[in-house]
């Protein structure tokens, strides 16, 4: 749970913002939270300290890079780093 005084301050910005905005956007964001897909890549490009969060997808190859800090979230399914693998459904 956050704490009371930073709950106004997280958005929500899924289908909102254009591509071609997506990186400005991004960038003047204190922090993202994503899964492991484009708008991810983006923010660690453009520096904004990013939380990635991975399932099937194996960091080991598809880690965003860039300038910023970046953690990762790494699930326990019994599928993980399934992607690309007959197990991926």
């Amino acid at each position: 749970l956050l704490p009371p005084g930073l709950i106004h301050r997280v958005h929500d910005l899924t289908g909102a913002v254009p591509l071609d905005a997506l990186p400005a956007v991004l960038a003047g964001c204190c922090a993202v939270a994503s899964v492991d897909t484009g708008p991810a890549h983006i923010a660690a490009a453009v520096g904004t300290p990013l939380l990635a969060v991975f399932g099937p997808t194996d960091p080991a190859r598809f880690l965003p890079h860039g300038p910023g800090r970046i953690e990762l979230l790494l699930g326990s399914a019994p599928c993980q780093f399934c992607h690309g693998t007959p197990r991926f459904r």
